[in-house]
């Protein structure tokens, strides 16, 4: 089925830009939740810590087994100092021991004159941690969720050389995506340009001259004008056929009404020939019937 569309609205082509702007849509709408989820959840990870909403450590050593396992990431959650209770695993700074951090399980709680000291333990050690540790300041980091294997990532990505390579890539991925956000902006800014110039026909009821008309709609306005034509012209040649054949009956049975005529016209002559015929072989006159007229000899003779 062909359409044809003037200057102003480009049926052929409208279908082919639909699709295209159609899917120029979807992949730029999927390429800005994903940059949009990429950089929430880098700046989150990157604002959480320092704000102190939590912290995460790597868990490097065998002594919480099975339940932090080496690789693993610990997420820490703060809570009151006066929260802690025992059997819940908590991070915390060995006396002694500068910055490092231990992450082990309480196993008892006592408080001294207004300070909470805490007894901790790892669960694959046979032994408590030397002496009790005292909980300074407002807010200890408790262990909410462990994300296994994700701390070789972490110590991958200490490496420098690992660092650089991550940038790099990171940098290329957001400018290749912001030139094709850019771009595929600037072509649906196009495609919309083009369908501002496209005009209602005026043999299209019930709308206003000179509204801009999206392509697709023009695109459908075509094809079902297209098929009303089509439909109008298919009932036309129907009742066409039917009004031939309807002449062609009328004409058959005139035919075979005047054959009919005939045919007794012509028995009715086969009849008098042959009474004529049986009269003149007697030697007798005969009378002439209804269909055949008085000859000069028959009138002389009275006969």
């Amino acid at each position: 089925m062909q359409i044809r569309a003037s200057k102003k609205y480009p049926g052929a082509e409208a279908s082919n830009s639909t699709g295209k702007s159609s899917a120029v849509r979807a992949v730029s709408s999927s390429l800005e939740a994903i940059l949009f989820l990429l950089a929430t959840v880098v700046v989150v990870a990157a604002i959480g810590p320092v704000a102190g909403w939590w912290h995460y450590e790597v868990i490097e050593s065998g002594s919480m087994t099975p339940a932090l396992r080496v690789g693993g990431v610990a997420v820490l959650w703060p809570e009151p100092v006066s929260s802690v209770r025992a059997g819940q695993i908590i991070a915390f700074h060995p006396p002694g021991e500068g910055d490092y951090v231990r992450i082990h399980r309480v196993i008892a709680v006592t408080d001294r004159d207004g300070q909470v000291w805490a007894r901790t333990k790892g669960d694959a050690n046979n032994v408590a941690d030397p002496g009790p540790v005292r909980l300074d300041g407002k807010t200890a980091y408790a262990e909410h969720y462990f994300v296994p294997y994700l701390g070789y990532l972490g110590v991958w990505l200490y490496k420098q050389s690992t660092r650089v390579a991550l940038e790099v890539v990171l940098f290329t991925l957001m400018v290749a995506g912001g030139l094709f956000l850019i771009w595929g902006k600037k072509d649906l800014k196009e495609e919309e340009s083009v369908e501002k110039e496209l005009v209602i026909p005026a043999r299209w009821p019930r709308q206003k001259q000179g509204r801009a008309l999206p392509e697709r709609l023009v695109v459908e306005n075509l094809v079902t004008e297209h098929l009303v034509t089509e439909h109008r012209a298919a009932e036309h040649l129907v009742t066409e056929h039917r009004a031939a054949e309807h002449r062609a009956a009328e004409h058959r049975a005139a035919e075979k009404l005047l054959a009919e005529k005939a045919s007794a016209a012509s028995a009715v002559s086969l009849l008098a020939l042959s009474h004529i015929y049986t009269a003149s072989s007697k030697g007798g006159d005969v009378a002439p019937t209804a269909d055949e007229p008085v000859t000069k000899q028959q009138a002389s003779t009275g006969g």
